[in-house]
């Protein structure tokens, strides 16, 4: 985890391809109480760190320390794993790779996400938090595809959910971490058609 005061921040670039500094969001963010501008800081972070698909260092490096603060904050921001979704989604992409030597620390501190979610684990989620917080995990465990299917669940509607994840069923079945769980075969799509499913 890079420093909050080092000067390698000022350096780093974001989703514009520019230079951003987001160690100073970052520690406004640590100190800040009021909801409405930590908002407005998430806001910033949001648009400075991933652009249309594009993110830069300050993006990945800015990542554990988001989650860090928001384990420290118990902070209930939707946002906060839609952005460890959206950014990962991003690394795996074309973008700028983080050098070789630090990607194995970073990718297990980005896993500490699953922590800021469990810390909401008693409350009623809404499809929003569900989509990005399942995003998340399986970006920050490498289930890349997986994550892009949760993002795309959660802004579409219902019969095009339905239809992505009979499209994804297989891509779901082939990481299943162990053989004793073993998805079922999936019904009939006309089976959702049903008039008890409330679909029109």
């Amino acid at each position: 985890m890079l420093p909050l005061h080092d000067p390698k921040w000022k350096t780093l670039t974001g989703g514009y391809g520019t230079a951003y500094d987001a160690s100073i969001a970052l520690q406004e963010l640590a100190q800040a109480d009021d909801p409405t501008r930590i908002s407005q800081i998430m806001k910033e972070l949001w648009e400075q760190l991933h652009y249309q698909g594009n993110v830069g260092l300050a993006s990945y490096y800015a990542l554990p320390h988001l989650i860090r603060i928001a384990r420290e904050k118990s902070l209930p921001h939707w946002d906060i794993p839609a952005l460890v979704a959206v950014i990962e989604i991003a690394r795996h992409a074309d973008n700028p790779q983080l050098p070789e030597a630090e990607v194995e620390v970073y990718e297990s501190e980005i896993r500490e996400i699953l922590e800021v979610i469990k810390l909401h684990q008693i409350e009623v989620w809404d499809q929003t938090y569900f989509c990005v917080a399942m995003a998340a995990i399986s970006a920050a465990y490498g289930q890349i595809q997986l994550a892009e299917v949760m993002l795309e669940w959660e802004s579409r509607s219902f019969r095009d959910q339905i239809a992505t994840f009979m499209n994804h069923w297989e891509e779901m079945a082939d990481w299943m971490p162990t053989q004793s769980m073993q998805i079922p075969p999936l019904p009939m799509q006309d089976s959702f058609n049903k008039p008890q499913m409330g679909i029109s």
